[in-house]
């Protein structure tokens, strides 16, 4: 099953009941990160963004994504 998840900056938050109201659920930034620091070919065009930059904006800014429950 896959899930829309999102995760917002500080300065955001107020989109969470529009999320929601789309299906999407807030997901969890630092299990996000765990992911990607665990595989840095993780989901990204390599030649277009480099690893760094990648998992910066992770941390820090606003983020959609689906998620796979296994």
């Amino acid at each position: 099953m896959y899930r829309c998840c999102y995760v917002l900056s500080d300065l955001e938050t107020w989109y969470s009941k529009q999320f929601e109201d789309c299906g999407c659920v807030e997901g969890d930034r630092t299990d996000l990160i765990t992911q990607i620091r665990s595989n840095p070919l993780f989901c990204r065009d390599q030649e277009a963004i480099s690893y760094n930059y990648f998992v910066g904006t992770m941390e820090e800014y606003s983020i959609i994504y689906i998620y796979k429950e296994q």
